[in-house]
């Protein structure tokens, strides 16, 4: 047995870095057992799409023809000033006759001279109020390959619609969802009329959805639309969080910079939402925060790397099969190693650092 664990403890200084290597590299290869990963999350973004509704003044509209590159630089500047980290955009739309219908090649360099600044975009792929787009599906296709083929890499994430319920019903909203999801890893949220679920209050309209980009409504008469209060807007808020899907706050204000919309903002992230899309003025709002966070948000990933890496070690190191289970959501390795015609030692390691060590001896 010395001799045995002499060895033991010699092997495993030289195995050990590799198996370290291999390890994390057959995680990052193969992915995580039962883990869905989405890139580009969302959790805590921070942006101000509408800023001055009687000028018009809103983010979707960066990508216009009638935006200068000095005016959107002016743009840039007030929103981070705003303490935005992410940006709204449209691709596309007809209703104001001031953005291109389909992909433009120089819509790649004004995104990454966005993310160079550190405003990430997230593209909203369909306006209201375009009935030539939205009524046209298999040019919507055809744009939104194009759009994800080309910009993917400098996208956040994306939003299916603009109020998607005052042009398309729940199926085909799921139908679209479904085609945008199976072209890109990155996040796809949903925006609606004011509600949760829109005016009709119906949330299959998220069925597969990442996010909900929740519109509660305005407070000031000026907007054309029917007023909703504070407590209205707190009350179907509330509602959507009980729909068991992440929510960003994203519309509740005709001007992101104002008091009630920065204090809106700010209730919404102290209660439930993972983002806001309208104003505030704090910075926590559904983002990990911390190292005793970032291990319980991977824990999951440290725990079977961990395995992974010993699985390695075991193999390289004794030059035995190892066998690899999952019981009562824990994972386990094994191995046994037979010394001499009548010893034998065995080792079980568990996701939680748990070991145990058998010696058998026939006689």
């Amino acid at each position: 047995m010395n001799l045995f664990f002499d060895h033991f403890c010699r092997r495993s200084k030289s195995t050990f870095k590799t198996a370290l290597l291999s390890g994390v590299t057959l995680i990052l290869c193969s992915g995580l057992p039962g883990q869905k990963t989405i890139a580009g999350g969302l959790d805590g973004s921070r942006a101000s799409f509408l800023l001055d509704y009687s000028l018009s003044e809103s983010s979707l509209n960066y990508l216009s023809y009638e935006m200068s590159d000095e005016r959107r630089s002016q743009f840039r500047q007030r929103l981070k000033s705003l303490g935005d980290t992410h940006i709204y955009l449209y691709t596309q739309n007809s209703a104001d006759d001031v953005l291109p219908i389909g992909y433009r090649t120089w819509f790649r360099n004004k995104l990454i001279e966005l993310n160079n600044e550190n405003l990430k975009p997230v593209l909203w792929l369909t306006p209201d109020g375009s009935p030539n787009i939205t009524g046209n599906i298999p040019a919507w296709q055809f744009h939104v390959t194009a759009v994800i083929e080309n910009l993917d890499d400098q996208v956040a994430g994306y939003v299916l619609c603009l109020e998607c319920d005052e042009y398309w019903d729940g199926a085909t909203v799921t139908s679209l969802l479904g085609y945008v999801k199976g072209k890109t890893a990155k996040p796809v949220g949903i925006h609606l009329t004011p509600g949760p679920g829109g005016y009709n209050w119906d949330p299959t309209y998220y069925a597969g959805a990442d996010y909900i980009f929740l519109q509660l409504g305005f407070s000031t008469a000026e907007s054309g639309y029917t007023t909703v209060t504070t407590e209205q807007k707190k009350a179907i808020f509330m509602e959507a969080l009980n729909l068991g899907i992440p929510v960003i706050a994203a519309e509740y204000s005709l001007d992101s910079t104002s008091a009630e919309a920065k204090a809106f903002g700010d209730w919404a992230c102290a209660n439930g939402a993972v983002g806001t899309g309208n104003g505030r003025t704090v910075e926590a709002c559904g983002q990990a925060t911390g190292s005793e966070s970032f291990v319980k948000k991977h824990s999951g990933t440290f725990a079977v790397v961990g395995i992974a890496v010993a699985a390695v070690w075991a193999v390289s190191t004794f030059r035995v099969p190892v066998t690899m289970w999952a019981e009562d959501e824990r994972y386990f390795l094994g191995f046994e190693k037979v010394v001499g015609a009548d010893h034998s030692v065995g080792f079980t390691y568990g996701d939680n650092g748990s070991m145990l060590f058998r010696y058998k001896y026939r006689f």
